[in-house]
């Protein structure tokens, strides 16, 4: 625990650091440096303050504090990576280092630096800095109170005096490094964006872990049969790690785009889509793994035959693409509007369509691959039939891919990526809901095969067949052309606005 305290006071006084420079930026090099050891020596004594009043409220039930205090901490997080993605760009991190250039721009954001204008009053400006380091220091002090809290209620226990001993020799440890090596930690997570990645990731861990020992919480879980509390955490803190990387990628290419006016996709690989798939991988295998052991719910035995309607085997792992839930279409919906949302597939859409079908490609491989690992681990290999594996294979990717189209073409001309976003989500529930409609109903089920969802589910459990491949082709072929006809358009426009 001692480390751990240790480790998150570094991780959320970093930003502090950063804005005590920028505040005592104009001082005489005697006034900034009393001012920067009082705002750092100030910061712990604010922790502790916050610490003993929380800790005393956290054996009332009904105030739901450990709940409270992982949603703030989440929030918390999802703050700093958006300030670190911004930061974190090479514009912004030379504006930044450069204090006697006056206010610095952003140019991911095209906005002026917050930290405002030093008066030309020594006074003034030590009254300024003193304020802008109060404030940073309160701010800072709620933010690792709220984190070191979770680690000292671990196990749903109220933190004591010795706790309280801990957490204070923990941040008084912490101070000769934030005094002496708060530049290098800092100039470390600017050139190594993977440092402050995997900080937030540990954060949102930690968070989840707090969330998850609340007593109403707890007793929510056991009703609906959750006991995996620890896993959920540890895929919080990865996919986080893994947005916070996705997010400084695209921050850079805005950044170059303000720099050169020429859109250009992200470098890299993105890290969030695959962290998802190997997630949702791993889940299913214990999923299926725990169904396989005939567990009884409500009086009724359960196995995986009769939910998902195929044996788990190594060689039928892609039949696990159509199974419930049908994730991977959400992680393409995601994909799709990240990428034609962004300003490199506003100008080039078909750009943007391909690869995000080199993704959906890759994860769905990705997925088979690991399904199938697991599968032949805990069943059975199986008989391999590599024609069929292959078609099956070809037609998953296909049918996704038709909803990178359909996904794409809602997002080129909704200009919001959070209502496009919403919109893609809704179109996925409302398919579903539809596909069962019409199957139930005699009259409409023909309406069903014009359906995606249709098709994905069909191909878990009905044995392959040239028909159901044409069908498949026919209906995935309906939304790519849609897509093609918007993307036209989107071309036309550009050219003629140019």
């Amino acid at each position: 625990m001692f480390l751990q305290i240790v480790l998150i006071n570094l991780a959320v006084s970093c930003d502090n650091v950063g804005v005590i420079a920028m505040a005592t930026r104009g001082l005489p090099d005697r006034q900034a440096a009393c001012m920067r050891r009082l705002g750092i020596g100030l910061a712990p004594v604010f922790t502790l303050a916050f610490i003993w009043a929380a800790g005393r409220l956290l054996d009332i039930s009904w105030l739901h504090l450990r709940l409270l205090g992982g949603a703030a901490m989440l929030y918390v997080t999802w703050q700093m990576l958006k300030d670190g993605a911004c930061c974190g760009t090479s514009g912004c991190a030379a504006g930044a280092t450069d204090f006697s250039a006056g206010p610095t721009v952003c140019p991911a954001r095209s906005t002026v630096s917050s930290v405002p204008e030093i008066p030309c009053s020594c006074a003034g400006r030590t009254r300024l800095a003193a304020v802008s380091i109060l404030a940073s220091d309160l701010t800072m002090a709620m933010e690792n109170a709220i984190a070191v809290l979770s680690l000292l209620s671990e196990g749903g226990r109220v933190p004591d005096s010795r706790g309280f001993l801990t957490a204070a020799f923990s941040l008084l440890v912490c101070l000769p490094v934030l005094f002496w090596g708060s530049g290098l930690v800092a100039r470390m997570m600017e050139e190594v964006p993977a440092v402050s990645s995997l900080f937030a990731g540990y954060m949102a861990y930690t968070a989840v872990t707090m969330a998850h020992q609340d007593e109403s919480e707890v007793q929510f879980l056991s009703a609906v049969h959750f006991r995996h509390s620890l896993p959920a955490a540890v895929a919080a803190g990865i996919l986080t790690a893994a947005a916070g990387c996705d997010m400084r990628r695209e921050q850079e290419a805005r950044a170059a785009l303000c720099r050169t006016g020429a859109p250009r996709r992200p470098r890299g690989l993105p890290l969030l889509p695959y962290a998802a798939v190997l997630i949702y991988a791993l889940a299913t295998v214990h999923v299926f793994f725990h169904l396989a052991k005939g567990p009884v719910i409500h009086g009724i035995g359960v196995s995986p035959e009769l939910m998902f309607g195929f044996t788990p085997s190594g060689a039928d792992a892609v039949r696990a693409v159509g199974a419930p839930p049908h994730l991977l279409s959400l992680f393409t919906c995601l994909l799709a509007v990240r990428s034609a949302s962004s300003g490199a597939g506003r100008a080039r859409p078909w750009s943007a369509f391909r690869l995000v079908c080199m993704h959906t490609a890759a994860m769905i491989a990705l997925y088979v691959l690991l399904c199938g690992v697991g599968f032949s681990l805990l069943f059975d290999p199986g008989i391999l039939s590599p024609l069929d594996l292959l078609c099956r294979l070809v037609l998953q990717i296909l049918l996704h891919c038709s909803y990178a189209a359909l996904f794409c073409a809602l997002a080129v001309p909704v200009k919001n990526r959070a209502a496009a976003t919403i919109l893609g989500i809704f179109c996925l529930m409302t398919e579903d809901i539809l596909v069962d409609v019409f199957c139930y109903s005699g009259h409409l089920r023909v309406l069903a095969g014009f359906l995606p969802e249709y098709y994905i589910h069909a191909l878990s459990f009905r044995p392959l067949s040239a028909i159901l491949a044409a069908r498949c082709a026919l209906a995935a072929g309906i939304l790519i052309l849609l897509f093609s006809t918007v993307a036209k358009r989107r071309q036309r426009a550009v050219k003629a606005s140019a």
